[in-house]
């Protein structure tokens, strides 16, 4: 719902201000979700070599299935 003129304009009010977090809290927000973006990064990455070698090889060492359903499992 806009205002009808523009001396309507919505202000800040001190109840939304005490809503928004603190700078260290945005800060470690900050932190995390750099965290989880470089995660979810190296799993893309490590799901794309095995791939690459299942389709060479046709088949993937014990240890590469182990990895392939640590990192399946770990989205649940």
């Amino acid at each position: 719902m806009c205002p009808s003129t523009p001396e309507e304009k919505p202000s800040l009010s001190r109840a939304s201000l005490e809503k928004m977090p603190s700078s260290p809290m945005l800060i470690f927000m900050v932190i995390f979700f750099l965290e989880l973006l470089a995660a979810m990064l190296q799993n893309g990455f490590i799901v794309t070599v095995l791939i690459r070698e299942w389709v060479q090889c046709q088949t993937l060492l014990a240890g590469d299935m182990i990895a392939v359903a640590s990192l399946a499992a770990s989205r649940f």
